[in-house]
Order: structure tokens, then C-alpha cells, then sequence
């Protein structure tokens, strides 16, 4: 099933014809490279000049939009010569990313532009009502003169590592936070503030990020990859994010590879994720030096085992230690084979790999390329791209605010009065 993101919450059905067509006219503006003139939007969306005009008149006095003048300019232009764009201080957003090893946010203007951005180290030992307070903490930090008493963050978005609700706003279950399960974030965090908040899981918000502002922007058929602790999919098909029935489309680390000892956080066993996540990594790493395997980790760690870290293991294959290499030669091997069935499946046109993945080795992408080419169907790879994500731990956190920006243009959500008043 493919939900336009716009359908999570219902259109106001009180809206009239005039209201959605100043929707149409700020999306098209938005969805703009560059500012466009009252004569420019009439062509693109088809309403007529004088109406156009009539509206955005109606959205100037509104604070929506503003005109663009530059100052070599005689403000003597006909106004529907004088181009126009969002006025990104009208409003704002959050997104925040809830991550095993980073909470992130962002302040996002209603142009698009990032105004504030933030990063915290989450001691996720400390349980759940501590990364909940530490979310509430990085709102208020991201927020602060922008909260209270201004009121002009419009909405909050949470990339959220695990399975979500998107509609009752729900964190279902994740298999790499310990206890993260039916956690009502939305209403939480929702209560807190007094502000609208969405949920969204951290592999689809990701995609969107890659999809809206990354290097996948002219893609309407992409797979996003994320790798780390966890593994999962982020899949965009036909421009939409693909959600399925239950919301629990792109749970790629699930899928089956091959049999191993250590059943996966999920119950099932031979999946992906239990094979060659960082996490799986370190639990493979030290259950073989735990039976005996040499290993130069041993040393890195002066014998404690439980301090080995991804890193660690990192640190050891590059002075060429056999078990380790052997461990990530097998990341690039089993996330190839996924991948392959993932291309044979949804046949897109782009996998965007998350840049912890390319960060390993060098050849990494490469070998996983290769693997791809040789197992899914020469057709469904012949105009195929692989590309590595360039946009940083802010990822997630931006997604969602897109994905925020997107719902509230589409829906006219939380200030379709301001919209609509003066028709």
C-alpha cells in the first residue's frame, strides 16, 4: 500500500474550493527552485491571473508569502512581474531523531531553511523515561525562543528507530533499544508542548531527506539503506513513501539470509539484522575470542570484552586481523544478497546507501554493488544507481521536518484558519 504523506491526516473538510486553490499556490511556490512571479504560478497551476492575484494578496497580508524585489529594481514593477516565495519566518518546525547513538534536532523555517541544528550522546542504559526526558531536553534546546511566547513552532516531527504507528502516533517496538515498546510519544511529547506531533520510523524519514533535499531529489523510485545497530529499508515508489497495511514496509534487517546460532531481537532467526548490524558484529566478535579465536581485539581492549565497540572492530581489521575482516567481509556479502532481492522486488532506481555503511571500507560499496549485479535480474539492475548518502546524523531529523512541512502545506494543518480568513 502507498500512502501520500498528506493523507495521515484528514483534509478539513470545511475547506472550500478558494482554500485549496491557495494551497496549490503556496506548494507551488514552495516546490520552486527559484521565486516565481503571480504570472509564472497561473501558467504552472492553471488558475486564472486575476484569482491568483486575488489570493496571494490574501496570503501577503496573511505573512504566507512575500515579494522577492531585488534591490536593482524598480519597486515600480507590475506587481504580477514581481516574483514571490515563502516567508520562512511565519513558522517553524522540529524534527528530532531518536537514534541508539544520538538524539538529533532541527529548527526548520516554512521555506525549507535550517535555522538551528543539535546533536546529544544518549546513555541508553538509563531507560525510557530518561530518553524521553532527553527528547523534551534537545525540543527545548532546538526551540528555545521559538516555543514560548511567540507560538511559532507550527509542528514537531520524531524519527523513531523502531516499528510506529503513524496514526495513533505510537512506538511500537524496537529491537535495538532495550524497552522501547507502546511508548504514546506522540501524546507525550504532543501534552508537553501543546504543539502537533507526528512519529515516523527513522529509515522512511531518512529516505525522504534523500528524496527532498539529498541526492536522490529527481528520484521517484529509491531504497534507502540504513545501516548501524539495526538495519532497515526506507522505500519510495512512484514519489510516495511505501508504508504497507500495518506501516511495517522497509523492515529490511528482518528478511531471511541464512541460518545462525544467535536468534534475532525480533524472535525469528536468520535475519539480517542478527547477521551483520554493528551490534550483531560485536556479539560475533566476542563470542569467538570468548571460545578461543586470536584476535588483536583481545589487546585494543586490554581483555575486557565488554568494552569492544564497532570501532574497535574497525580499528582491528585495518591492522588485518583475520576474525574481523572475515565479520565485515560478511556485512558486504549479506547486504548485497538483501539488496538484490530488494532490486528484484521493487525494482527502483536508485539505492541510497546511509554513509555509516560506506564509512567501514572502501570497497564496501563496491563489493556490495558487484553482488547486487550478480544476483538480481540483469534487467532489473541495467539502469540502476548506488549512491552513498552525503547529508550527516541530522538525516532522520530533517526528513521528518520535510515530511512536517509537507503535511502542514498539504492539509493547511494547524493554521488553515490563518490560510483561509481573508477569502
Amino acid at each position: 500500500m502507498i500512502h501520500n504523506i498528506s493523507n495521515r491526516d484528514k483534509v478539513n473538510k470545511k475547506l472550500t474550493q478558494s482554500d485549496l486553490d491557495k494551497i496549490v499556490i503556496l506548494n507551488t511556490i514552495r516546490k520552486s527552485s527559484l521565486p516565481l512571479t503571480r504570472t509564472k504560478i497561473a501558467q504552472i497551476t492553471g488558475i486564472r491571473l486575476p484569482r491568483i492575484t486575488h489570493y496571494v494578496k490574501n496570503l501577503i497580508c496573511d505573512g504566507f508569502i512575500i515579494e522577492d524585489i531585488p534591490q536593482q529594481k524598480s519597486n515600480k514593477e507590475p506587481r504580477k512581474n514581481i516574483p514571490l516565495k515563502i516567508n520562512g519566518q511565519k513558522g517553524f518546525v522540529i524534527g528530532i531523531e531518536l537514534h541508539p547513538d544520538w538524539i538529533s534536532g532541527v529548527l526548520v523555517d516554512l521555506a525549507g531553511n535550517l535555522v538551528k541544528k543539535t546533536t546529544k550522546k544518549p546513555d541508553l542504559s538509563k531507560g525510557t523515561n530518561y530518553i524521553i526526558d532527553m527528547l523534551i531536553g534537545t525540543i527545548n534546546e532546538i526551540g528555545e525562543g521559538y516555543i514560548l511566547p511567540e507560538k511559532k513552532i507550527l509542528k514537531i516531527g520524531i524519527s523513531d528507530p523502531g516499528l510506529v504507528d503513524i496514526k495513533k502516533g505510537i512506538s511500537i517496538f524496537s529491537t535495538i533499544i532495550d524497552g522501547w515498546e507502546n511508548i504514546p510519544l506522540g501524546d507525550i511529547i504532543s501534552e508537553k508542548f501543546k504543539i502537533p506531533v507526528i512519529i515516523e520510523s527513522a529509515p522512511r524519514a531518512k529516505a525522504w531527506a534523500e528524496k527532498c533535499i539529498g541526492a536522490g531529489k529527481d528520484v521517484n523510485n529509491l531504497i534507502f539503506i540504513e545501516y548501524g545497530p539495526g538495519i532497515g529499508a526506507g522505500i519510495i515508489m512512484d514519489g510516495k513513501l511505501f508504508y504497507g497495511t500495518q506501516y511495517t514496509a522497509g523492515e529490511f534487517g528482518h528478511t531471511y539470509i541464512k541460518e545462525n546460532r544467535q536468534p534475532c531481537t525480533c524472535g525469528a532467526s536468520g535475519c539480517l539484522e542478527s547477521l551483520v548490524s554493528t551490534a550483531a558484529i560485536i556479539k560475533h566478535v566476542r563470542s569467538s575470542i570468548e571460545e578461543g579465536t586470536v584476535s588483536s581485539v583481545s589487546e585494543l581492549v586490554d581483555g575486557d570484552l565488554n568494552n569492544i565497540t564497532f570501532e574497535v572492530i574497525l580499528k582491528a581489521a585495518k591492522m588485518k586481523d583475520k576474525l574481523c575482516m572475515n565479520h565485515l567481509d560478511e556485512i558486504g556479502e549479506y547486504i548485497g544478497i538483501g539488496i538484490a532481492n530488494l532490486v528484484n522486488l521493487f525494482n527502483p532506481e536508485m539505492i541510497m546507501f546511509d554513509n555509516q555503511l560506506a564509512q567501514i571500507d572502501n570497497f564496501l560499496i563496491t563489493t556490495i554493488e558487484n553482488i547486487v549485479k550478480r544476483r538480481a535480474l540483469s534487467q532489473a539492475t541495467k539502469s540502476l544507481k548506488f549512491e552513498v548518502s552525503n547529508i550527516g546524523t541530522e538525516k532522520g531529523a530533517l526528513g521528518v521536518s520535510v515530511l512536517v512541512l509537507d503535511q502542514i502545506f498539504k492539509t493547511a494543518d494547524g493554521w488553515e484558519r490563518s490560510v483561509c480568513k481573508n477569502v
